[in-house]
């Protein structure tokens, strides 16, 4: 067999056995939680006029279609008693479970650091939030991890308690670039336009995690020694800490903040650029 293709396909026949208490629970859990965000959004429209929690829901249920494509990639596997699939591609099934914590994660999440972005926000509240951002992450992530609702497999770099923590560092990035994109979008975009922000979640997804995934998940799939993914997840790591800079330079430009000297003037510029269109 080809030795990338072997390593593609490396434990992904696995035994998963949550009970199914445990499978439902985790069901129910993620879905009250996100449909809280059901009827806020509904308000926001029907009392305010405000489409904006609408279109964010929207949005999160539409980046879930990357989640196949990322758990071939990453080397995730959801247990076959998860109920509620909704449709298998990449030979992954999507459940309820996994719509709803999109909803969670990218929708509620993606909106909440929006509203903090927009408030105006330093060099060191952006870096605060992205780091409260991977510990809801840890948060949401763990107990379906301990109870083998799902899990990560190969040889996955900086495991804690079967979770390889490069993951919440990169979703973490990812629940900020979708507040950041939503905040570049919402006060440019009017009438018809505004269905654009529908884009928001999917692009900060699959941007996000091809801007600063692609060490890990090419040392994942491929034949090379054990170090490699380690040396990897630290380059990815640094990625992620480069995207929250940048971000960081257009917002405290938009505050007016002035940059510290450990940024360039380049992105100083860029700032000032997108600050003035």
């Amino acid at each position: 067999m080809d030795p990338v293709l072997a390593a593609s396909q490396i434990e992904f026949v696995v035994d998963l056995q949550p009970s199914d208490t445990a499978s439902w629970f985790f069901t129910v859990w993620a879905s009250a939680a996100a449909l809280v965000f059901v009827p806020y959004a509904l308000i926001a429209l029907v009392q305010r006029g405000d489409t904006l929690p609408l279109l964010l829901l929207i949005s999160a249920v539409l980046a879930s279609l990357v989640e196949p494509m990322l758990d071939s990639l990453g080397h995730v596997r959801f247990a076959e008693n998860v109920p509620l699939t909704v449709y298998t591609n990449f030979g992954v099934g999507i459940t309820v479970l996994v719509l709803t914590g999109y909803v969670l994660v990218m929708g509620v999440g993606g909106y909440v650091a929006y509203r903090l972005l927009k408030r105006g926000i330093t060099v060191r509240g952006v870096f605060g939030l992205w780091l409260a951002l991977v510990g809801i992450d840890l948060a949401v992530e763990y107990p379906g991890l301990l109870t083998d609702v799902y899990g990560y497999f190969g040889d996955q770099p900086f495991e804690l308690l079967g979770f390889p923590l490069w993951w919440p560092v990169v979703n973490g990035t990812v629940m900020l670039a979708c507040g950041f994109l939503v905040w570049l979008m919402e006060p440019r975009l009017r009438g018809a336009g505004r269905l654009l922000i529908i884009l928001a979640a999917p692009l900060a997804v699959s941007g996000t995690y091809g801007l600063v995934a692609w060490p890990v998940f090419l040392s994942l799939n491929a034949d090379v020694p054990s170090i490699v993914p380690w040396l990897a997840a630290m380059v990815t790591a640094a990625l992620c800490l480069l995207a929250v800079r940048l971000v960081a330079a257009i917002l405290a430009a938009d505050h007016g903040e002035e940059l510290p000297s450990w940024l360039s003037r380049r992105e100083a510029s860029f700032a000032e650029h997108v600050e003035r269109s």
